[in-house]
């Protein structure tokens, strides 16, 4: 994702689409003499914008509307999901004292340290834990939730590995053209298929939050407000959106502010990224890499689980040492037998050699 995102991964699917109908589903790069419901990137952006900007007006007229500190698009690509998060002080500060005492009461019963958390610290886990917000927006309206339906039922298609083999998009022949062409259009469904790429959600949603930044003055707006696209836990959760996401939207001035323990880690991993850059290429390479396996494997206690980052850090960390790296990726490929670092080095090669 992160590749994707900062430009690093080329798309795939640019110039193509997607042509479901109720018997299959199709796959061109040219849509002559082919009609029907259109979803676009372009589109479903405008669908989302216009869904946000309704729910910001109706939160705005209402009695929540009182030191909002938080707006949040959640995006789920895997379920074609969107959803709105808003959260205010109050709120917060009920939620977080509630599991203070929860934690409380379960540390008094059991003596388990993990429920040991002071009402500080229980505050700075609940400020941003959407799941627990009050105000959750799930009505964007019918016109994407018909489109994000459409999309999901061709993502299962497209992603269900079995599926895919024995049922690939069929190649639109000219005899295939023709046969649209008898069609309703109604019944003809055309998807781009940039938009589904692992991050088109993403960057739909990162667009339609540019444009709402007008919007979002109607909130009562606390000092340290943010908003931000967040990723579900199964596509990166909280370090996708906190490393990534919220960075694309937000100064980082902005993002301390709202969320000062980030400063805090960056601080970390800046001292560590000095201390590594004086190091021979070799070293700085194995040490990365030995950052992915720690993170992945969890065999021991890696820099970037302290630090709530993603193992994208360490991997533009080793692309950035340049072509002088490449020699020595090669040959360390020749040697290599775990599965994951093997496929680091292939991306880690393609990008430099091509990037």
């Amino acid at each position: 994702m992160g590749r994707l995102l900062d430009g690093q991964k080329e798309h795939k699917g640019i110039g193509q689409y997607y042509i479901v109908t109720p018997e299959e589903y199709l796959l061109t790069d040219s849509l002559e003499d082919v009609n029907g419901i259109h979803y676009t990137m372009a589109n479903i952006e405008e669908m989302l914008y216009q869904g946000c900007r309704q729910n910001i007006q109706k939160f705005a007229a209402s009695n929540h509307n009182q030191a909002v500190y938080t707006f949040s698009i959640f995006v789920d690509s895997s379920n074609g999901m969107y959803l709105l998060y808003l959260n205010n002080h109050s709120y917060w500060q009920q939620v977080s004292q509630h599991y203070f005492n929860d934690y409380t009461k379960s540390y008094k019963e059991t003596g388990n340290e993990l429920y040991n958390r002071s009402l500080e610290q229980v505050q700075i886990q609940m400020k941003f834990a959407a799941g627990a917000f009050p105000f959750r927006l799930d009505d964007l309206g019918d016109e994407i939730d018909t489109a994000l339906d459409a999309y999901r039922q061709l993502n299962e298609q497209i992603n269900d590995h079995e599926e895919y083999m024995n049922n690939p998009p069929t190649e639109l022949t000219p005899d295939k053209r023709q046969q649209l062409q008898q069609l309703d259009t109604d019944s003809i469904t055309i998807i781009d298929a940039i938009l589904m790429n692992y991050d088109g959600m993403y960057a739909v949603a990162i667009r339609a939050l540019e444009r709402l930044q007008t919007d979002l003055k109607q909130l009562d707006q606390t000092d340290d407000f943010i908003a931000y696209v967040c990723s579900s836990n199964g596509e990166g959760g909280e370090i996708l959106t906190w490393t990534t996401l919220a960075r694309k939207s937000n100064s980082i001035d902005r993002i301390y502010l709202a969320k000062p323990e980030e400063e805090k880690y960056d601080i970390e991993i800046e001292q560590v990224r000095s201390q590594q850059a004086i190091r021979r290429v070799e070293d700085q390479l194995n040490y990365w890499i030995g950052e992915i396996k720690n993170n992945a494997y969890n065999l021991e206690e890696s820099i970037l689980y302290h630090c709530n980052k993603s193992d994208y850090l360490a991997y533009t960390e080793i692309l950035n040492l340049g072509k002088d790296v490449l020699p020595i990726l090669e040959k360390a490929l020749q040697f290599e037998d775990d599965r994951l670092v093997i496929e680091v080095y292939e991306m880690l090669l393609e990008d430099l050699r091509y990037g």
